[in-house]
């Protein structure tokens, strides 16, 4: 196959101060085509070498959700169970309306968590979620976050709306309850273990971590990448 288009897309990235790419392309788990270039660190002066390891941020929803359909198709949890046979605190939720907050007009279902229709927002800096990570000293469990966060009043009734947020989070708290273990637990055995993804997980060990690839946030005012905290 001729993926010689594709190498010179790749290269014109770094002419727009992009500081490096790297793609891989298999077919039947035979790799085709492997290209990379630009740089791993934020001096630009190591070339990529292929073994960097990179914070997966939202691409962990992947996971997420394929366990949750994993547990579905189990029998363990549906689609149209109400998270509150999972996470009771979510038995009684409210929702804001204008200036005002009424109880939520139906219940929020594991449906509403997997579509980001459930309500919640992304704030997980409200005054419940503090207050557990004060009591716990940083130390929170998914379950306890995720309960304090059932104390927020909802954007909109679950179902009406969509909204990016932390349905996915409250998510892996109903994985660890359906499946009752830990959900990084879950995630290592049912799915990073099975597809051979060795380097990934939650916490990187002394080798990963010394691996990874400098890491970059667009910012508006300079128009360039410019690099972030990643650890």
């Amino acid at each position: 196959m001729d993926f010689s288009k594709v190498t010179a897309y790749m290269d014109s990235l770094l002419a727009l101060d992009i500081p490096s790419v790297d793609i891989v392309v298999y077919r039947d788990h035979q790799q085709l085509y492997r290209y990379m270039v630009g740089y791993r660190d934020e001096e630009r002066k190591q070339p990529l070498r292929g073994d960097e390891t990179y914070n997966l941020y939202s691409a962990t929803k992947v996971f997420t959700t394929c366990a949750a359909m994993q547990l579905i198709e189990a029998g363990k949890m549906r689609l149209d169970d109400p998270v509150s046979l999972y996470l009771p605190a979510f038995a009684n939720l409210s929702v804001k309306d204008g200036d005002t907050v009424r109880p939520a007009k139906r219940p929020m279902l594991i449906r509403h968590l997997m579509s980001m229709q459930s309500g919640l927002n992304y704030d997980a800096d409200t005054p419940a979620v503090r207050k557990v990570m004060e009591e716990t000293h940083g130390q929170a469990t998914t379950r306890q976050i995720v309960d304090a966060k059932a104390q927020d009043p909802l954007e909109f009734d679950p179902g009406d709306n969509y909204l990016y947020s932390l349905s996915h989070d409250v998510l892996a708290a109903v994985i660890e309850v359906a499946a009752d273990m830990k959900f990084s637990d879950y995630l290592r055995k049912h799915i990073f273990a099975p597809l051979g993804l060795e380097s990934t997980g939650f916490i990187p060990s002394e080798a990963e971590a010394a691996r990874l690839c400098a890491q970059y946030v667009f910012d508006d005012e300079p128009g360039r990448p410019m690099p972030c905290s990643t650890m």
